[in-house]
């Protein structure tokens, strides 16, 4: 999952990529540029790496909604709400395109997600709104 020190290591020596199981952006982000510099150490280009990561997204048509949403998670994890309206994909359609492609420029290239809308069929929902604006 690249979280740990040992796997990007031999992920960076051995693999043509790794899949970042963390969720959360700073912590994708943190594991990102871990491995990255594992790379770099190596003489190699990240670049030549086929990176993945997975998270659930959180699908709301407004932003009350989603502060709803978001609120719901807070209370149970124990997390304020406005940190996982930062960290999580979660929001608007807009909001979880504009995170998803800050993940890609992070060098990101695939995505594995598992996303939830109440109001209708959540892939359909991801496939429209989202993945059609990347």
């Amino acid at each position: 999952t690249g979280s740990k020190p040992r796997i990007r290591k031999i992920s960076a020596k051995y693999a043509d990529g790794m899949n970042i199981a963390e969720r959360g952006i700073s912590k994708m982000t943190a594991i990102m540029n871990a491995f990255t510099q594992e790379v770099e150490n190596l003489g190699k280009n990240i670049e030549s790496y086929t990176m993945s990561g997975f998270d659930s997204v959180r699908i709301a048509d407004t932003e009350d909604e989603a502060s709803r949403m978001a609120k719901d998670l807070a209370n149970r994890f124990d997390i304020q709400p406005k940190e996982i309206m930062k960290e999580y994909l979660i929001g608007t359609p807009e909001i979880i395109t504009e995170k998803i492609q800050a993940l890609k420029d992070l060098g990101i290239s695939m995505m594995v997600v598992s996303p939830v809308y109440d109001k209708g069929d959540p892939i359909e929902k991801f496939k429209d709104s989202i993945m059609s604006q990347l």
